[in-house]
Formats: structure tokens, C-alpha cells, sequence
């Protein structure tokens, strides 16, 4: 699913506008369509990737209909890529996206 910075689903009318420089992917692991040989589902985390190419800072809210709290893997803001201890933030919170800022968080099971 793909999200516009209030955490919501993005609109039609959001694809077509050419300000649009901050969205957010939502791949849900447990809503994953396949099974093993056996006929078991294969499920997986999820994840929230954000990604922000405006040259301004953008507070995304992290969605919270799937999920309570995420953790930080990735971060281009953080020196190393891969913040240690990785920092958690709960879900509906403003996440703060730097300038051509990526990040990826998985949900906290």
C-alpha cells in the first residue's frame, strides 16, 4: 500500500500531482497470497519504507491500523546506514523525514 505523510492510503488525485515528493510503502509480510508445499501460508514481517526527495524536512505519521510501535533498520540520516541501539516509535506518531532522507522500519511483534 502506498501512503501519502498523514499515513493514509494515497488518492488518485495524490499520483498525478507533481508536488508529490514524500510517500511511504507499506509491505504487510502476514497479507502475503502464498504457501508452501505443504499448503501452509508463508508469511513474513512487514515494513514501512518512507522516502522523502523534497530538499525539506516532512513529518510523516506512522501508521497505526496495522501495528503499535516500529523500529528503525535502515536510515540514511544515521551515519552507518543501521542505527544502534535501533530507536522504536509508536504507531500515529510524526516520524521526522530530513531532506532526501530514506528509511526502513519493521512492526514490532
Amino acid at each position: 500500500m502506498w501512503l501519502n505523510p498523514g499515513g493514509v492510503e494515497m488518492s488518485d488525485e495524490e499520483w498525478g500531482m507533481h508536488y508529490v515528493k514524500t510517500v511511504g510503502v507499506l509491505l504487510c509480510g502476514d497479507a502475503l497470497d502464498v504457501r508452501d508445499w505443504q499448503g501452509a501460508p508463508i508469511t513474513d514481517d512487514t515494513f514501512l519504507m518512507l522516502l522523502n526527495a523534497s530538499p525539506d524536512e516532512v513529518a510523516f505519521t506512522l501508521p497505526n491500523h496495522v501495528v503499535q510501535r516500529w523500529v528503525v533498520v535502515i536510515d540514511t540520516a544515521d551515519e552507518s546506514g543501521f542505527p544502534e541501539p535501533a530507536p522504536e516509535h509508536e504507531g500515529g506518531s510524526a516520524f521526522r523525514l530530513f531532506p532526501r532522507h530514506f528509511c526502513l522500519l519493521r512492526k514490532v511483534t
